[in-house]
């Protein structure tokens, strides 16, 4: 029996595009950084390091490479869907796996919001995509278990 592709070719391909622009954008971010920091690159802001900056910078970096990693997730459940195997439990696992990375990105908001309160408006939405994907992890886990069910009694 012939597998059905659920994501197109052109979904897979925005997918990969959109992580490797993200890799390279951190990458840019982060030599900018260093480079500043050596000074081997004039810098329009102060000189001054202050703890806070240290602070929002580090988190920063911290989640939009969680953002990065769970864009892969993502990708690599688009990619078991089109082997055929969408009701497996590796399915509900990079679900799983996906809830968990932006439960940490709510909690890092969180303790951003203390330092500034510009980060605030990132916890609800954080909470938002973690509730879907980890509704999306049970209802895999559900459907793998009752695919299994009907294989056997086939």
């Amino acid at each position: 029996m012939k597998h059905k592709r659920y994501f197109d070719t052109s979904t897979t391909s925005f997918t990969v595009f959109f992580i490797v622009i993200g890799v390279l954008l951190l990458l840019g971010a982060l030599s900018k950084k260093l480079l500043s920091n050596f000074d081997l690159l004039e810098s329009v802001e102060e000189k001054a390091v202050s703890t806070n900056h240290i602070i929002i910078t580090t988190t920063g970096i911290v989640c939009f490479t969680l953002t990065i990693y769970s864009v892969f997730c993502f990708y690599r459940f688009m990619s078991k869907a089109n082997k055929g195997k969408l009701f497996s439990e590796v399915s509900s696992l990079l679900w799983k796996q996906i809830s968990t990375i932006y439960i940490v990105i709510g909690v890092l908001f969180a303790l951003l919001s203390i330092v500034t309160f510009k980060f605030i408006g990132g916890i609800p939405v954080c909470g938002f995509i973690s509730s879907i994907a980890y509704s999306f992890s049970k209802i895999f886990k559900d459907s793998s278990i009752l695919k299994d069910e009907n294989d056997l009694t086939i």
